[in-house]
């Protein structure tokens, strides 16, 4: 999923994004300013090497900070960076950790911190602002983001057999983008292509051996939309 995070977020295709992230960051780019030497210069000429390790570490820290505070827990882009960050903290911790310096460490554990309490306000419905945090409806801001840049679905449902008039169709939605990406007349054609998925090996968000009944799935997603399947 590194390929995800490697270059900056288009602000084109991503209308609002900086209104709700303060300092985009990408993979890409730490990687430029470290080869470049930006970080020494932004430090100034009284600097050290653990000021630079730790600014680093801070800036990929920063990379998934915005990601999950843009994206809705639960999407596909949300769960890359929580693997990727699993991944990095893995490679951190047997790699290069015991050569950290216990203040390097500290002012990284003290960043991990107070971004993870920033999230958690931002769910209560306030932004961080200079000196400390204002109220504004963030459910309001995404939700407003999300409708102008959400292209129109290419599908529509319709049902082309007679079905019985307690029959429901299901709609699979993408859900980072929220289109429909296909739709199906009954319960059991569902359940079959389900089936064909998991054959093929796909991960799904549901343990078969729970008892994977598809249509008690369809009727939970219809008072919880966010339900995943795969």
């Amino acid at each position: 999923f590194g390929y995800m995070f490697s270059k900056p977020v288009d602000l084109t295709a991503v209308p609002g994004y900086k209104d709700i992230v303060e300092r985009p960051m990408d993979l890409g780019t730490i990687c430029s300013m470290l080869i470049n030497g930006e970080y020494a210069n932004h430090l100034g000429k009284n600097f050290s090497m653990d000021n630079v390790v730790a600014e680093v570490l801070k800036d990929v820290e920063l990379v998934w900070h915005n990601c999950f505070t843009f994206n809705f827990e639960g999407s596909s882009i949300f769960r890359m960076a929580e693997v990727l960050r699993r991944k990095a903290r893995q490679i951190q911790r047997k790699s290069f950790n015991h050569k950290l310096s216990d203040s390097v460490k500290q002012e990284l554990d003290e960043y991990v911190l107070a971004t993870e309490n920033k999230r958690a306000m931002m769910l209560k419905g306030k932004r961080p602002k200079a000196g400390g945090f204002e109220p504004r409806s963030f459910d309001d801001a995404i939700g407003k983001i999300v409708r102008s840049s959400k292209p129109p679905s290419k599908f529509t449902i319709t049902l082309k057999v007679w079905l019985p008039k307690n029959s429901r169709s299901i709609a699979v939605l993408d859900p980072v983008s929220g289109r429909i990406v296909k739709t199906y007349s009954t319960s059991k054609s569902a359940a079959q292509a389900v089936q064909i998925l998991l054959e093929q090996g796909h991960r799904c968000e549901w343990h078969p051996k729970s008892g994977l009944n598809v249509k008690l799935i369809a009727e939970k997603s219809r008072s919880d939309p966010s339900t995943l399947l795969f």
